[in-house]
């Protein structure tokens, strides 16, 4: 009979050990790399959280922004301008009625005109013809309610991006947007944080604009908020002039009474506390440009145009005037050397 081998069968005790050492060894770094890699994705899903806040607070920003709505009333504008158009047309016919056409007479003097104001009192007691239109016409008044009133950290306006929340609901696409800085508390611990950026919404639009409306926060632990405003380029400049407030309602202003900007600028920036007191806060900030689709600065042209009609009309009367008196310069002439006087 043959005997089995037994010191073949299996691993000594030493070799047991090593091959555990080994694995414990393997075992370890593989969980400081599992551990290394899960903090990693927290931090970096922390950031991304972050980023996206701020993105999408921006993002709903400049939809607002792009969509503001500044209300022009043409209805009443053509009203008024068709009544003073029809009154000049009046007066104009109705001059040359009265007035007699400048002829000469065969004997050579001087030809007459009446003047229906200093003739007779008849003529200064006559009616006149368009008394009854100038009487009939009312001036409209041109009326908005429309606002954009802007400073370096808040801002309130007037935006044609309103949504209606029910399909038969008594409301427009118009609403009073406002964005500002105040205090809130945080929606998964409930602890007071010092600033946050609120969004201001009301459908029904007034002369005040800033007030009144539901609010609810957009970010919390807001570290920067910045708002810059610009309208056209002036001039021979090639940049854009930014100013850190913009007021449609400021009589003062040149560039923003009654006029809506071209483009805002907007930085918004974050910071997360750090979990440990020897690790720094975590901040993160972006800045958009929201341009204005329609600023409708329509008032701002009409100014312009009729600066323009104003300071054409003072030329062309002062042609008139110069026109006449030369004409009354050449008339005295030939009244003091008649024809044949010289013999």
């Amino acid at each position: 009979m043959r005997t089995k081998n037994l010191s073949s069968s299996g691993f000594t005790l030493i070799e047991t050990m090593i091959a555990l050492a080994i694995l414990s060894s393997l075992a370890l770094l593989s969980s400081r790399s599992i551990q290394s890699s899960l903090t990693n994705k927290r931090n970096i899903q922390a950031r991304i959280d972050r980023e996206s806040i701020v993105r999408d607070a921006l993002a709903v920003m400049k939809r607002d922004i792009e969509k503001a709505f500044n209300f022009y009333d043409y209805h009443a504008e053509l009203y008024n301008e068709s009544f003073k158009e029809r009154i000049i047309r009046c007066e104009k016919e109705n001059k040359k009625k009265t007035t007699t056409p400048n002829t000469t007479n065969p004997n050579g003097q001087t030809p007459t005109t009446t003047n229906p104001t200093t003739t007779n009192n008849t003529n200064e007691t006559k009616k006149d013809p368009c008394a009854s239109l100038k009487e009939k016409f009312k001036e409209k008044k041109m009326v908005s309610n429309t606002q954009f009133l802007g400073e370096e950290d808040n801002l309130h306006f007037t935006s044609a991006s309103n949504i209606r929340s029910f399909a038969e609901s008594m409301e427009s696409n118009l609403a009073e947007i406002g964005y500002f800085i105040d205090d809130c508390k945080s929606r998964k611990t409930g602890d007071s944080v010092n600033k946050c950026l609120w969004r201001r919404s009301s459908a029904f639009i007034d002369d005040k604009v800033d007030e009144d409306g539901n609010k609810m926060v957009l970010v919390e632990n807001v570290d920067r908020f910045e708002m810059k405003y610009a309208g056209d380029i002036e001039g021979d400049k090639e940049e854009l002039d930014w100013k850190k407030e913009w007021k449609t309602t400021d009589k003062q202003s040149k560039h923003s009474n009654g006029q809506f900007p071209n483009v805002v600028e907007i930085t918004l920036g974050v910071v997360e506390k750090a979990q440990k007191a020897n690790l720094k806060p975590k901040k993160f900030a972006l800045t958009v440009v929201a341009p204005i689709r329609f600023p409708n600065n329509i008032a701002k042209v009409r100014e312009e145009k009729r600066a323009e009609e104003a300071a054409l009309k003072q030329q062309q009367e002062q042609q008139e005037q110069q026109q006449q008196q030369q004409n009354q310069n050449n008339t005295s002439q030939d009244t003091t050397n008649p024809e044949g006087s010289g013999g």
